[in-house]
């Protein structure tokens, strides 16, 4: 299938971290820490961020929340506009964040293929902001043929109760 008849868009937008674009775990609160192989980064919890692809990716910013679970789960979900879901993992050194996630979309049309995301976001946390960079490849949901790949910047702050 040829990569243009895809919508760029439809594509990307689940990405983000973002992106991480990176979506909702039960927050934990602020002052908590991991105790676990993920480090002490303080990430633990939920951040509403904002996140947008580069160039010549869809650079309209999106509204996300991505959560940082004990044990490595991470999760993140575009609030505006809305988007499917991610699932994943994480991992920290210091303040440095990395997490691996997974996003599903359907296909939108008859010629268009159901997706998968893969995103690799890498975060660094100052206190409540979380800041960083993500890459995405898309694949073909059916036959895992990589159709798109992009890349992209997130930024925002923690969730407090």
């Amino acid at each position: 299938m040829n990569e243009r008849v895809l919508e760029r868009r439809m594509l990307l937008r689940g990405a983000g971290v973002a992106g991480a674009t990176l979506v909702g775990v039960a927050a934990v609160p602020a002052a908590a820490q991991a105790h676990d192989h993920h480090g002490d980064s303080g990430v633990l919890g939920s951040w509403l961020v904002t996140h947008a692809d580069a160039p010549p990716g869809d650079t309209t910013p999106v509204l996300a929340v991505i959560s940082f679970a004990a044990g490595g789960v991470f999760s993140s979900l575009d609030l505006a506009p809305a988007s499917p879901g991610g699932l994943g993992a994480w991992s920290s050194s210091g303040d440095s964040v990395t997490a691996t996630f997974y996003i599903g979309a359907p296909a939108e049309g008859p010629k268009q293929p159901a997706v998968v995301i893969k995103v690799v976001a890498t975060a660094m946390v100052q206190g409540d902001r979380v800041s960083g960079t993500y890459k995405l490849t898309v694949y073909n949901a059916k036959t895992k043929k990589r159709l798109t790949s992009g890349h992209g910047t997130f930024s925002g702050n923690r969730i407090r109760t």
